[in-house]
């Protein structure tokens, strides 16, 4: 945050200051902060009981000031009264949001344009802030921190409905929701929630909104496909559990495999048990040469690597196209290790004819050497460690365990070793005599 003075030497550096950067300055500012920028000068004055400079809206409260339910109340409703009848533009930054302040927002959505919470909330936002007409909103967006999901928390769109509403809205997010059976939103573009399997409106989700260009569709426990064909805009697919648990995919992969990739070009599914359908899903979207990408899975301050998880990235080798096909999805190790040995593995990655570049990480290129693989349009490799000491060991070489094979590549012009993004293709030369068979 800027610290500002109010005296002469601090007027001459505020007459030059961005009006961009004074609106998104101003919500950080108590009270008396504020009064005293009227005083700067005349022109600061005037500026400051300038409607428009007040409806860049950022909810972080300056907590020193801040201490008690009534006093935020009392902050945002002030703070949105400077704004006059101007269109709102809110970004949510606090962690919670209490009934107060809702009631507060709600008053004020018939003139605002854009509502996010940018971090997860520990309460939802219930439909009847949006029973008003809302004839400007075009965003709202908003989700429920784990562990806080509670079903009075479910976002009823069959409430909304009414003269005038919704009619600029793009961009949806929420957590628990049910869908009216005899309306839709045809004018929303992207959409974010978690789908329920026991809620049966859940599956009219791309009934409800026909015109999606990008929808991610968490879940609880087990993965929901909405019936009924795809968007033909959709273009864009995320599919995750809204915990860390493993999707199956064993019964509902179906609609989506029948949607047969087409106009979808990216697709991610998070946390999944059965590689056949990532796989599948992308030999329907894509005909031609391809690479596979694996990158371990990092998280924590330190970026402390885990190893048990990888995230695996698909695409056209040639992927400069503005269409661009992109597929990932994220294991654990011992499912990529049994899927590689498996029949359908060994159609789509151990014996591929058109799979031209490979990164993979030393654990799941272990389970390569296993496979018996054959690659014989592989021309780049690239062999991704975190430093030195977790190199494969000369020991899990194809020339000293029996149970590993040479990986069969006679097309292969480059491998490279790369540590944490630092390339090392000129080093390793000795490392491809264990490794490739260029027969």
């Amino acid at each position: 945050m800027y610290a500002y003075e109010w005296n002469a030497h601090g007027r001459d550096k505020l007459s030059h200051f961005p009006v961009e950067l004074l609106v998104h300055c101003l919500s950080y500012l108590d009270l008396a902060a504020w009064l005293r920028a009227t005083l700067v000068s005349r022109r600061w004055h005037k500026l400051m009981e300038t409607p428009a400079i007040w409806s860049k809206v950022t909810v972080k409260y300056p907590h020193r000031a801040l201490t008690s339910d009534h006093t935020k109340v009392e902050w945002l409703s002030k703070y949105l009264a400077k704004s006059a009848q101007a269109t709102l533009d809110i970004e949510w930054l606090e962690y919670s949001i209490s009934q107060a302040e809702i009631d507060v927002l709600a008053a004020n959505m018939h003139r605002t344009a854009h509502f996010e919470a940018l971090r997860p909330l520990r309460t939802g936002i219930p439909s009847w802030s949006l029973t008003l007409p809302v004839p400007h909103l075009k965003t709202f967006c908003f989700s429920i921190a784990p562990g806080y999901e509670d079903m009075k928390d479910v976002f009823q769109f069959e409430n909304i409905f009414g003269a005038d509403q919704l009619l600029k809205l793009r961009k949806v997010r929420v957590g628990h929701f049910t869908l009216p059976a005899d309306k839709s939103l045809p004018a929303v573009t992207n959409f974010e929630g978690i789908l329920r399997g026991e809620d049966n409106s859940n599956r009219r989700l791309f009934t409800f909104f026909p015109s999606l260009t990008s929808a991610t569709l968490l879940y609880q426990t087990c993965p929901v496909i909405p019936r009924g064909p795809f968007p033909t805009t959709l273009h864009t697919l995320r599919i995750a559990p809204s915990d860390s648990i493993m999707l199956d995919f064993s019964v509902e992969y179906e609609p989506l495999l029948d949607a047969a990739i087409h106009p979808i070009r990216a697709v991610s599914i998070d946390h999944i048990g059965t590689l056949q359908v990532p796989f599948e899903l992308f030999r329907r979207a894509v005909s031609q040469e391809w690479h596979l990408t694996a990158c371990p899975v990092k998280a924590g301050s330190n970026n402390y690597i885990f190893t048990v998880s990888t995230l695996f990235t698909m695409g056209p080798a040639n992927n400069s196209s503005a269409d661009k096909i992109c597929h990932s999805f994220s294991t654990m190790d011992h499912i990529w290790q049994a899927f590689l040995s498996s029949p359908a593995g060994t159609t789509s990655v151990a014996q591929n004819t058109l799979l031209v570049s490979l990164q993979l990480t030393p654990s799941t290129f272990s389970a390569l050497l296993k496979a018996s693989a054959n690659l014989p349009a592989l021309r780049v490799f690239t062999l991704y460690v975190r430093d030195v000491i977790h190199l494969p060991r000369r020991h899990n070489m194809p020339n000293s365990d029996r149970n590993c094979s040479p990986v069969k590549a006679a097309s292969l012009r480059k491998f490279v070793l790369e540590f944490d993004g630092a390339s090392h293709s000129s080093t390793v030369l000795w490392f491809t005599r264990f490794v490739f068979a260029f027969v």
